[in-house]
C-alpha cells in the first residue's frame, strides 16, 4: 500500500501452488460458471470473481495474516456468495436435493478452509463480496429496496476496507 503497488491485490488469482491446487479451482469455476455465467452475462461473472479476489486479498492484508495468499479461492467463493442468493431468490433452497447439495458444498468448503495454509479470511472476504454483489444482481421486483440499501452498503464497505488498508500500512510500516 505505502509502495502503491496495488496490483498485488488482483494477481494473486493468477498464481497457483501446485497443479492440482489450480486443478480444483478450474473444476470449482466450471461448476459454477455452468450455473452462473448464464444468469449473470460473462461481464458480471467476471466482476464477480475480480471482487472477490479483491475483498479477498483486502481482508487477508487487513488482518495481517503475514502470509502470501495465491490462488482464485476468494473469487470462487464470491461465485458461491451469489449462488446461495441467487438460490434465496428463485426459493430453490425449499428443494430438499437442492438444498442437500447446497449444504454438502458448503461443508466441504468449509473444510478446505480449514486446512493448513488455506486462508479462511481470504475465503470470506470472497464469500462476502458474492454475497453483496448476489443482492445487487438481483432480478426481484420486491427486492428493488434490498438492492439499493445493498448499493449503498456495498459502497460503505469498499470505503471502510480502503480505510483499514491504509490504517494497517501505517501501522505495519
Amino acid at each position: 500500500v505505502i509502495g502503491h503497488q496495488y496490483w498485488r491485490l488482483i494477481t494473486p488469482m493468477l498464481l497457483h501452488g501446485r497443479f492440482l491446487h489450480l486443478f480444483m479451482n478450474l473444476i470449482a469455476m466450471r461448476n459454477l460458471g455452468s450455473i452462473l455465467e448464464r444468469e449473470l452475462g460473462s461481464w458480471r461473472y467476471l466482476f464477480t470473481i475480480i471482487t472477490g479476489v479483491l475483498f479477498g486479498s483486502i481482508f487477508v492484508f487487513i488482518r495481517n495474516e503475514n502470509t502470501i495468499a495465491i490462488g482464485i479461492s476468494a473469487g470462487i467463493y464470491a461465485l458461491l456468495g451469489i449462488l446461495l442468493v441467487y438460490l434465496f431468490e428463485k426459493d430453490l433452497l425449499k428443494n430438499k436435493m437442492v438444498l442437500m447439495n447446497v449444504m454438502s458444498t458448503l461443508m466441504i468448503n468449509l473444510y478446505i478452509s480449514l486446512m493448513p495454509n488455506v486462508s479462511m479470511t481470504g475465503h470470506l472476504g470472497g464469500l462476502y463480496a458474492g454475497v453483496l454483489l448476489g443482492f445487487i444482481f438481483s432480478k426481484r421486483k420486491d427486492w428493488a429496496q434490498i438492492r439499493l440499501y445493498t448499493k449503498i452498503f456495498f459502497a460503505m464497505s469498499v470505503v471502510l476496507l480502503a480505510y483499514l488498508m491504509i490504517q494497517n500500512a501505517n501501522i505495519l510500516f
